[in-house]
């Protein structure tokens, strides 16, 4: 199969700071990218907030896009390559990611999502070790199953994604509004729609920590919208597919976390399906889940079985 084109996405939420950096590493690429479109909401609006990079590009500069769903949605709708990758404003690029990139979609036609390890690095870009427990895993495709969240293989930073583009037009209304959480869903919907998901061990991306972390600030928000789509994936999905299994594992933890936020004791069965997530699964992920839910609602009124009441 030939190699499919390829265009970055660039991500930028209210800040420059790191912005530079992350468009010289897509200049430093050994297979360049066919396309740059970077969507930023960083004040003049109406032009690029920084230098242009060396590449064809599209900038769109507007204050109307929530964080990071919406950036991703326009951006992928905005973007002509039939490969995406991803790349938000304080990450950098190793010179080979693309290359490995184009080299998975071009062998497996069935990939419609990639995710591969990160490189840590510090606000000065300065290396640091390895904060991540993900077990091992090699090369290639993983089952769309709720232990593949919690070993990290399919969540942690849209910077270390990339997609088949065609696949994912027609669920672009998932990514609106101020949800924050792209990582989370693009996995979700890999196993929606019916596609591949494919892992690779190798860190293409520096994934930089430093105090203004978007994906530090939204928790909550998170959380909960990732919740909403699980929801919408266990009602749609078709019986016994592994995206309505997937979806139906979610689901179960924020029953229990509501459970918790109403001061109800959850249901044998709501504990059974949770322990069997948490434990059986080693699923580490649903018990913070849980917590975080529990966190929000705790002390609110007009919680009913962990459902606010409608405004007014």
């Amino acid at each position: 199969m030939s190699e499919p084109t390829i265009s970055v996405v660039v991500i930028a939420h209210r800040r420059t700071s790191y912005l530079p950096e992350a468009l010289r590493s897509l200049e430093r690429q050994t297979r360049p990218p066919d396309e740059v479109v970077v969507v930023e909401d960083n004040p003049p609006y109406g032009r690029p907030s920084v230098a242009v990079p060396a590449l064809p590009h599209v900038w769109e500069n507007r204050g109307d896009l929530g964080p990071a769903g919406a950036k991703f949605a326009r951006g992928l709708a905005s973007a002509r390559g039939e490969v995406v990758a991803f790349l938000e404003d304080d990450d950098r690029f190793v010179p080979e990611k693309l290359g490995h990139v184009a080299e998975v979609f071009a062998q497996h036609p069935d990939v419609v999502f990639l995710r591969h390890r990160l490189q840590f690095i510090g606000p000065d870009g300065s290396p640091r070790p390895p904060t991540s427990r993900i077990r091992f895993h090699p090369e290639g495709p993983v089952p769309p199953v709720p232990s593949a969240m919690s070993r990290g293989l399919m969540t942690l930073n849209m910077s270390a994604m990339a997609v088949r583009r065609r696949t994912y037009l027609p669920a672009l209304r998932f990514y609106g509004g101020e949800n924050p959480s792209s990582d989370v869903l693009t996995y979700w919907l890999s196993a929606y729609l019916g596609g591949t998901a494919w892992y690779s061990p190798r860190p293409l991306t520096e994934y930089r920590f430093h105090p203004g972390n978007v994906s530090r600030t939204h928790e909550i928000e998170v959380t909960l919208r990732s919740y909403e789509f699980a929801r919408t994936l266990a009602e749609t999905a078709p019986p016994g597919t592994p995206a309505q299994r997937l979806a139906r594992s979610v689901e179960r933890s924020q029953r229990v976390g509501a459970a918790m936020a109403a001061g109800r004791r959850p249901t044998p069965n709501e504990l059974a399906g949770q322990l069997w997530d948490a434990a059986v699964r080693l699923s580490a992920v649903h018990v913070l889940r849980v917590y975080t839910v529990y966190r929000h609602w705790k002390g609110r009124e007009g919680v009913v079985d962990g459902t606010p009441a409608p405004a007014g």
